[in-house]
């Protein structure tokens, strides 16, 4: 990785925009697995970065056999991080050369821009939109309350319930239905 002589400026804006850039969702399927094409990446990626001042520079070459691709990251004040990834050209079946070779610049495209601005690819769409939300804990009854009475004799209740509230959401009238029962008990 080369950068400009200072950074600090460039660093800012990129955690700024690392703060709003979403996940981009896997939507296209080719050879046995799902992916998010390079454009999907770049329409996450380039409304944040240019927001805060920040655009993509990416170039690709072409020796012995691989591609090198090098991208670039500039902030308006003139600062830059850049990197190049290289990778081997395999021609596929039913494929001309230039097609592998154009096929592997976008793929080196794609990885090293996500790895840069940190996108990652995820299989739910949901989880592009929205934050998983904790599961809700299931609420304690009364009725299972009455039904395990008889293996609690003799415990301390505010253990009891401690332990219970570990798997289950216990509403304060089952609370106070354990602990008079305890203490009835006792």
């Amino acid at each position: 990785m080369q950068t400009s002589e200072q950074i600090d400026q460039l660093a800012a804006a990129i955690a700024k925009a690392q703060g709003e850039i979403q996940n981009v969702h896997k939507d296209k399927a080719g050879y046995g697995y799902k992916y998010a094409d390079l454009a999907a990446v770049l329409d996450i990626a380039r409304p944040v970065l240019s927001k805060h001042g920040l655009a993509v520079i990416q170039t690709a070459s072409n020796a012995d056999n691989s591609v090198s691709v090098t991208t670039t990251i500039a902030h308006v004040s003139g600062q830059w991080v850049s990197d190049t990834i290289t990778m081997p050209v395999q021609v596929g079946k039913g494929m001309s050369h230039a097609q592998a070779v154009g096929s592997v610049i976008t793929y080196a495209r794609r990885y090293s821009l996500a790895a840069m601005v940190g996108i990652a690819q995820e299989d739910n769409d949901a989880a592009v939109q929205q934050p998983a939300q904790p599961q809700a804990k299931p609420v304690y009854t009364i009725q299972q309350a009455q039904e395990n009475l008889p293996k609690w004799s003799g415990q301390n209740a505010d253990n009891l319930i401690n332990k219970i509230r570990t798997r289950y959401d216990v509403p304060a009238e089952v609370e106070q239905f354990i602990r008079s029962n305890l203490e009835a008990a006792s």
